[in-house]
C-alpha cells in the first residue's frame, strides 16, 4: 500500500518515464531516417523502455515512493540481485556462445544485459536511498 504523497510522487515519476520514453523514440525515429543501426530491432526499442523503467523507479525510490508501506526492502533487494545475476548470467552464455553478434548486428541476448544493468541501477538506488537515510537519523 501507498499512501497519498507516495501516489502522487509515483504518478510523478511515471510522467518523468513516459516523457523519456518519447524523447529517446522520437531521436531513435530521426537517427534511423539517416543511420542504419546495426542492432535488431528488439535491442534497439527496448533501450527507451530500460531507461523509462529505470527513470521511473530511480525517481520514486530517491523521493521514497518506489517501496510500498509494508514492504521489506531486503526481499526487495534480494530480487533485484536474483533478476541482475540471471540477466547477466544468460548474457554471459549467449557471449560465450558467440551469439551477441551476428553479420555485424547485435543480437536480441543484448537485452538481458540492458535488463541487469537496470536492476542494478534500481538496487543501487535502493541501497542509497537507504543509507542516506540511516545518515540523516544519526
Amino acid at each position: 500500500e501507498y499512501d497519498e504523497m507516495q501516489k502522487q510522487i509515483r504518478n510523478q515519476g511515471y510522467m518523468v518515464a513516459f516523457y523519456t520514453v518519447i524523447i529517446l523514440e522520437a531521436l531513435l525515429c530521426l537517427v534511423t531516417g539517416f543511420i542504419e543501426i546495426p542492432a535488431e530491432p528488439i535491442v534497439i526499442h527496448f533501450i527507451p523502455i530500460a531507461l523509462g523503467v529505470t527513470v521511473q523507479a530511480t525517481y520514486s525510490i530517491w523521493k521514497g515512493a518506489y517501496i510500498g508501506l509494508n514492504t521489506n526492502l531486503r526481499r526487495y533487494l534480494a530480487v533485484a540481485i536474483f533478476a541482475t545475476a540471471i540477466n547477466l548470467l544468460a548474457f554471459f552464455m549467449a557471449w560465450a556462445s558467440g551469439s551477441l553478434v551476428a553479420d555485424g548486428v547485435i543480437q536480441a541476448p543484448v537485452v538481458n544485459l540492458l535488463c541487469a544493468l537496470m536492476f542494478a541501477v534500481m538496487g543501487a538506488v535502493a541501497l542509497l536511498r537507504k543509507a542516506t537515510d540511516r545518515e540523516a537519523e544519526e
